[in-house]
């Protein structure tokens, strides 16, 4: 495995009975990367996924995520690391103020909450109930909470989906931001155009070269939405 990679993942596999979720697949994440996994529903992205973020045991492979193996050192890594689901539901009464305090107190570091509200335009919003906001505020509250403990990688689940376009929008330019401080691993689907490197692309849970889109210049990093 290189030694310069966040994200290290080699003969990954995960089984449910007899049935193989995942096929052996290896891959590398480093640093200022936005890396995509791409594919049909039941490619075996959600299962990936959980993997490295310790939330699901691996059946073969090794994996490795800022150091640490998510299926033995999940404690260390919850604390250094940042996920956005798709969809976060909070309490439809609690306020965005109180979601981020509450969230804060979880982790052993965390950012000024103050100040990330100012930076996702929900400064406004922080006395707002959750039940009152818009969906792409909702998800610019999960992206605050994702990023309370300053994480060293941040996973996004389809960070937009099921936003109109001009949600959309504004949470690809966030996520661009974000790019410049870490590595972001998203699971956003819907591609429509590769910018930069390849995406990764996970078919019938193996990852398929031949589905790849490849761009005739490869700068330093890739986009995937």
């Amino acid at each position: 495995m290189s030694a310069s990679a966040l994200i290290q993942v080699r003969a990954l596999t995960k089984n449910y009975g007899d049935v193989p979720a995942v096929k052996g697949i290896d891959f590398e994440v480093h640093a200022g990367e936005v890396f995509g996994l791409l594919g049909p529903n039941g490619a075996g992205k959600t299962t990936t996924v959980e993997i490295l973020e310790g939330l699901r045991p691996r059946s073969g492979g090794e994996v490795s995520v800022l150091g640490f193996d998510p299926g033995l050192q999940s404690k260390q890594l919850k604390d250094r690391i940042g996920v956005c689901l798709q969809s976060t539901n909070l309490p439809e009464k609690i306020r965005v103020r109180e979601a981020i305090d509450l969230f804060r107190d979880l982790y052993t570091r965390s950012v000024d909450g103050d100040a990330l509200l100012k930076r996702l335009s929900l400064w406004e919003k922080r006395e707002a109930q959750y039940g009152q906001l818009s969906g792409g505020q909702k998800q610019r509250v999960a992206l605050a909470l994702a990023l309370l403990n300053d994480p060293q990688l941040l996973f996004l689940d389809e960070p937009s989906a099921g936003l109109d376009p001009q949600a959309r929008l504004e949470i690809h330019e966030l996520i661009g931001e974000l790019r410049k401080e870490s590595v972001v691993s998203s699971r956003y689907r819907m591609a429509t155009r590769c910018r930069g490197e390849t995406p990764t692309s996970l078919f019938s849970a193996t990852i398929a070269a031949s589905s790849l889109c490849k761009p005739a210049v490869r700068p330093a990093h890739w986009w995937t939405w």
